[in-house]
Formats: C-alpha cells, structure tokens, sequence
C-alpha cells in the first residue's frame, strides 16, 4: 500500500497533476483553444465511490441533452446522462450546464464526453483523496526552517536556511525587552509565500489540522507522509503530529514572559524569487506583538493539549499551561493590541488584526473543551457574538471555530449550546443556498477569492 502510494504521488509530481496522466494519455483529446467550444470541468483530484459525482460544461449549444462517460483506457461507453438546463453563471460570466453521474458508481479511471469534446482524465474511487491528503500534508515538513533534508519523492534538497534564526533580532523595546535583545527562534514553518514566520498563521495552521486528527485519528498513521531524509519520526504518534509538533515547538519560543506573544520573525526586505532559503542571509528581527495572535496561539495549544496528551503527558500538560497563560495575559488587557513600528512591515506581512473578540472566544471555547472549567464557559455566555452567524474562518476571524468547538463540547450548557449551535448551521445552510446558486457549485463569495 506504502509502495503504491509513493508511486502515486512520485507520477503526480513528475506530471504536475493529482491522480492525473492525463496530459500524456493516448486516448485523452485535445481540449479546444476557442472559448466557443464547450469546456468540461472534472474533479481531477477524482470522485468518492458513493458520494456525489458533478462536472461542468460550459458554452454549448442548447440543443445538446447528453453526455458519456467513457472508459479512459478502452474508450468505451459506460454511463450515459442527460445534461442539466443551462443558467449563466454570474461569477464566471459564463453558461454553464451540469453533468450528474452519481449514479455511476464502478470504481476506475475516466474521461466526459460532450459531442466530440472529452475531459481530462478523472477517477472514481474510496480512496482518491489519499494523494492529495498526503502531497498536501508534506508541504509543511517540505516548509520547515532549519531542518536540512533530502526529499527523494521531489528531489528537494535542503542543506541549510535561514540559520541566523537562532539569533533573531528583537526590533522594539518595551516593558518587557530591549531592542536589539537576541532570541533563539530557529525552527518552524515558512508562511505561505514568504520566508517569514508568524504566530497568527501558525496557530490557526496547526489548530485545523489538530481539528482534524481530533475528527478522524484513524485517518493518520505513521509512516504515512513519507518523511524526507533527514526528517527525525517519533515513534509514538502519527506523521501528522510529528509534523505538527515541529511548528508547536517553535511557537512555544514566540510566547512571552507575561503570556503574551512576539508577531512574526522575518528579515527587514523582501527576497526576491530567486533568493533561496540558504542564500537569505539578511540579518532576521522579532517584530511587535498582537492580541489577536496571542489568542490563536493560546487556542492551538489548548487543542494540542488534547491531542498530545496520550502520547506525551508532559509535553501535553505543558502546552495546558502556555494557553492559559495566554488566557491570563489577555484578562489582564481586555482590549486589543496590535503594536506598530516603522519598518516592521518592510519584508514581510503585515497580520495586522486589530478585532481580536473572534480570537479571545475561540481560546475561552478551547480552554473550555480541553479543561471542563466552567470559567471559560461564562465568559463565552457573556460574549453577544457567540451567537452571532458567522463567516469563513481565516486568521483573522475565528468565531467559527470558537462555535464549531463550543458545539461539540460535552458538559457545556444546553440552551447556550443550542443557540450557538443553530448560529453556526445557520452559515451552514447560507453556504449550502450558495452552492445551489452558484454555476460551478462553490460556497465561495466573490469577495472570498483571496490568497488567504
């Protein structure tokens, strides 16, 4: 199973596709230059065996009812179906029809055919998630700081980055600390398109993929992203959490004497693209603090508090302790701050949350769930926006997480449950009214297509 994983993600790499050969396949057709023609949009990532199974066909004549589906290898006709009425698509400005084959439910791989126009290869199965799951999940360890290492499935080789990080420059001074002050912040996981590392983004990174193993451990096993050479496995628990505990541990070193915590670590200008982590040898600083980041921080290790505990108490009761140190911090300055200096956005993102009621919830509701104080609880019940509808969950607005995680808490309060529940299903059901109106079945808002 191993074996054949790797294969997998090796050819999908190799073709820039998941689950895909299709550039390469003899019986996969050139797919029309003019936008005339109609397109066919398939899940190339593939099609749960008995879930639902749609594609999109955009710009064809009305008087086209059907589409195939065809063998992949063989060509040969297996499902036939009706296409769906044509509707324009406000987003995309096109027309689009839907081709639903849920009905076809024998597991291989594919192509849609409309009128002498295939699509890409796609594949039906119980398992197509597997590969993306996987590729996905590797992209952290492939991110990390200053861990050298060998990646025979991209051959990405890491020999050194970023190694002035442990000595990091303190940029401000404050009550705490003196500008210039030295830190020891080597460690962590690069952001999404920069070499800086933030509080804010490491928090809410780690809390949804612990939010995860906490939903499905039998998902994740050991073993199973295929760490790099050079890559140290622990023995105990699963890649994931391994993984996962290489951005904990650095987090740890951003949290402050008074539980409050620094904002990001980057250098002082932007790299360019052609700058690798080993050749960014500009001097890395320490840049101000955040209330909001603090509360992320403080949620994610009250989740890994839970998740740790069977395999390291002490690790887990340790990770207890910096959350409600954050708690403390942020009861002590029940307002937000968000610290500037000129400068400290030269080379990096800014993160700049300056709302951090979301934040504060979302770690009074983990505190809650991991602890059964009910301290934690009345705060939440003193909170209007707990009940409040909320919308997608990035970094800088968590109420959604603070409910998902409220309403699944055993021992909370009934009534306050309910009402925090039935606000939460309330964004539930808005996302589902979304798909039904949107052409290509999306639960986003234009306004939602962002970076983030």
């Amino acid at each position: 199973m191993k074996k054949n994983l790797l294969k997998k993600i090796v050819l999908a790499a190799a073709t820039g596709f998941i689950f895909s050969s299709s550039a390469f396949a003899a019986q996969t057709p050139a797919l029309p230059e003019n936008p005339a023609l109609p397109a066919i949009h398939v899940d190339q990532v593939g099609y749960l065996t008995n879930y639902s199974k749609v594609a999109v066909v955009t710009e064809i004549p009305e008087d086209i009812t059907e589409f195939v589906i065809k063998d992949a290898k063989t060509g040969e006709v297996v499902f036939t179906g009706k296409l769906s009425a044509p509707r324009f698509d406000e987003m995309s400005k096109e027309n689009v029809r839907t081709a639903d084959f849920t009905n076809f439910k024998k597991p291989g791989t594919y192509q849609l055919w409309v009128r002498g126009i295939g699509s890409y290869d796609f594949e039906i199965g119980d398992n197509v998630y597997a590969v993306a799951t996987v590729q996905n999940l590797r992209s952290f360890t492939l991110s990390r700081c200053n861990n050298p290492m060998y990646d025979s499935v991209t051959g990405l080789r890491i020999e050194k980055s970023h190694e002035q990080d442990s000595r990091a420059i303190l940029y401000f001074s404050d009550a705490l600390n003196s500008k210039g002050q030295i830190f020891d912040m080597s460690g962590g996981w690069y952001d999404a398109g920069d070499y800086g590392k933030y509080t804010t983004t490491a928090a809410i990174s780690t809390a949804e993929l612990m939010m995860a193993y906490e939903v499905h451990p039998d998902h994740f096993s050991r073993g199973q992203l295929l760490f790099p050479e050079g890559v140290a496995t622990d023995k105990k628990m699963p890649d994931l959490l391994t993984e996962i505990k290489y951005e904990l541990d650095w987090m740890q070193k951003m949290q402050r004497s008074d539980g409050s915590t620094f904002h990001k670590v980057a250098g002082m200008q932007w790299p360019s693209h052609a700058i690798t982590p080993d050749t960014d040898t500009q001097d890395r600083y320490i840049y101000n603090t955040c209330s909001a980041a603090t509360a992320m921080y403080g949620a994610s290790m009250a989740i890994a508090a839970r998740v740790y505990q069977p395999f390291d108490k002490d690790y887990s009761a340790r990770l207890l302790e910096n959350a409600k140190r954050a708690w403390a911090y942020l009861e002590k300055n029940p307002e937000s701050i968000y610290r500037t200096d000129e400068g400290h956005d030269g080379g990096s993102g800014p993160y700049n949350d300056e709302n951090d009621i979301q934040e504060r919830v979302w770690l009074a509701a983990e505190l809650f769930k991991t602890t059964g104080d009910k301290t934690y609880e009345n705060y939440l019940k003193s909170q209007k926006i707990m009940t409040d509808k909320p919308s997608f969950f990035t970094w800088d607005d968590t109420l959604g997480l603070a409910q998902f995680t409220y309403a699944t808490t055993q021992g909370a309060d009934s009534v306050f449950q309910n009402q925090v529940k039935n606000a939460f299903l309330s964004y539930a059901d808005e996302l589902v009214s979304k798909i039904q109106n949107d052409g290509y079945n999306c639960t986003l808002a234009q306004n939602e297509y962002t970076w983030a």
